[in-house]
């Protein structure tokens, strides 16, 4: 014994999109635009910040302890140098896969 057909309802819109939602989807898929969102800029920028620190605590220790035959100053600047490159490129990374999570995790 089979089902009977179920009749469609009317058809409906789909949510309108903005712009400027075509734009991140667009920055999160292809990349090559600046992102846009607030919220991932200001996490961007505090990662960086406290890479920096990190770094510059870190070749400061070095400098201090005798591993590096630099006065600390100049170890902490090239050590915050080194954080906010590699704070960069991190924090780049993680909102590049957050972007493609936010981009195909929404199919179903």
């Amino acid at each position: 014994m089979s089902t009977p057909p179920i009749q469609p309802g009317p058809l409906e819109k789909p949510p309108a999109k903005s712009g400027l939602d075509d734009y991140h989807q667009v920055a999160d898929t292809v990349g090559g635009v600046p992102n846009l969102r607030l919220k991932d800029n200001v996490v961007q920028t505090l990662v960086v910040l406290g890479a920096m620190l990190l770094g510059g605590l870190i070749g400061s220790i070095l400098a201090w302890t005798g591993v590096l035959e630099w006065e600390w100053y100049l170890a902490a600047g090239a050590g915050a140098v080194a954080g906010m490159i590699l704070g960069t490129l991190f924090s780049g990374l993680v909102l590049m896969v957050l972007g493609w999570v936010r981009t195909f995790g929404n199919k179903s």
